[in-house]
């Protein structure tokens, strides 16, 4: 194996398999990162009814970074 083409890609695994790459990590997102796209997208529809517009925003970040 040519050591050259060797790129590790370090991350962490979502319930519905998604990647985040470590370095896409931020103190805001880690509290995202075990969740899967549905149930973010469910969350974002509760915090919206509730009015909770902080999280709605973290919550939409985190989505618009895994491609939603």
């Amino acid at each position: 194996m040519n050591l050259n083409e060797r790129n590790p890609n370090w991350g962490l695994y979502s319930h519905d398999g998604t990647v985040i790459p470590l370095s896409a990590l931020t103190a805001a997102s880690i509290e995202y990162v075990n969740y899967s796209i549905t149930q973010l997208e469910n969350m974002l529809q509760e915090n919206i009814v509730t009015e909770q517009y902080e999280k709605c925003a973290g919550i939409r970040d985190e989505l618009s970074r895994r491609g939603m």
